[in-house]
């Protein structure tokens, strides 16, 4: 966050609310701003997804080992204690560009990776993104064509709820069970679910999202705004948070009866900071409590119980140009990358 953005978000703060609140939601932003600049100096540390046995890696993006656990009586592959390891990155990009590293290319080369993150438009080739700004290409060491399949399903499509904001489970589940079912040419599969990561569907009357036109991203008051300024309460948007958690592992229940796979693992990209701190939401900083994650395993099986109509899609079939500037802008504006 640079100052100009930090002064942005505090004009929108005391043009919305009482001075108490704007001040406290300006304080903590400005505290974020300087922990992030401060920390990153600081080596990275965590472990390579690659340096682990799995043949199915499921990412829930931004979960919470600790909340993992409270909804673990609900789902009968999660243990009541769910093991955890320390992820490479803080937020999505980071994990990204330290996870698919030149290292471990043959591995990549290997994997099949569908995934509902915005962020994979850095993996996208250069004809693709013909036209496109400077600060909307690469970053990230491997490219598209490293792997054995990729599928960018944030930018395909259909995929993309506009109402919520964000790319619905079944999206993620239902391409994955197409391609390793029925067109399986990789020896690994990692998918990315974007959930639990807000916005949260059960926050729908507090948090706008993408369909509500009211200016700038900067002026959409999120969870994490109403976090700030004392709207929402860290119990009530933690519940939300769990809500949003039981809607991905619904369907992880049901992609695990529609996939055959000894070694399948649930994991997180990221964790999610709901105060601690001082912070909220993911900051890039090297916080022990963003960085440990779940690392739960488990087996799957196919019986066939979900057929699933979506075409598989490959990033190389898209034509030129066929992610824009908006396109990518909305997407990563819709989970609070602003």
């Amino acid at each position: 966050m640079t100052l100009t953005d930090w002064l942005n978000n505090c004009q929108d703060y005391f043009a919305n609310h009482d001075y108490r609140s704007a001040t406290r939601a300006s304080a903590l932003s400005f505290w974020r701003g300087v922990v992030d600049r401060a920390c990153r100096p600081l080596p990275n540390y965590g472990m390579n997804v690659f340096e682990r046995d799995w043949d199915v890696l499921i990412i829930l993006d931004a979960c919470r080992p600790d909340q993992l656990e409270i909804v673990a009586d609900e789902y009968d592959f999660l243990p009541a204690n769910v093991p955890t390891i320390y992820s490479v990155g803080s937020s999505s990009k980071p994990w990204m560009q330290s996870t698919f590293v030149p290292e471990y290319r043959q591995d990549v080369a290997e994997t099949a990776y569908i995934s509902g993150n915005g962020f994979t438009k850095d993996f996208l080739p250069t004809d693709v993104l013909a036209g496109q700004t400077a600060t909307t290409a690469g970053n990230i060491p491997l490219v598209a064509d490293d792997f054995a399949h990729f599928e960018a399903v944030a930018y395909q499509d259909g995929a993309h709820d506009d109402t919520l904001g964000t790319i619905p489970p079944r999206e993620i589940t239902a391409r994955a069970v197409e391609y390793w079912r029925n067109h399986r040419d990789a020896n690994r599969l990692l998918l990315h679910y974007m959930q639990p990561h807000a916005p949260y569907p059960s926050l729908g009357g507090v948090e706008r999202l993408a369909s509500d036109e009211v200016g700038t991203y900067a002026q959409r008051w999120t969870v994490w705004d109403r976090l700030f300024v004392g709207e929402l309460s860290r119990d009530a948007a933690l519940s939300a948070y769990r809500d949003c958690l039981r809607w991905v592992l619904d369907d992880i229940a049901v992609l695990l009866e529609n996939i055959d796979a000894e070694d399948v693992v649930l994991s997180a990209d990221h964790a999610e900071l709901f105060g601690e701190y001082g912070m909220y939401s993911h900051p890039n900083v090297p916080i022990p409590d963003l960085r440990r994650v779940p690392w739960v395993e488990v087996t799957a099986t196919d019986t066939e119980t979900l057929v699933p109509e979506c075409p598989p899609v490959a990033i190389r079939q898209l034509t030129s140009g066929a992610v824009s500037d908006e396109q990518v802008h909305s997407r990563l504006a819709d989970l609070g990358y602003r």
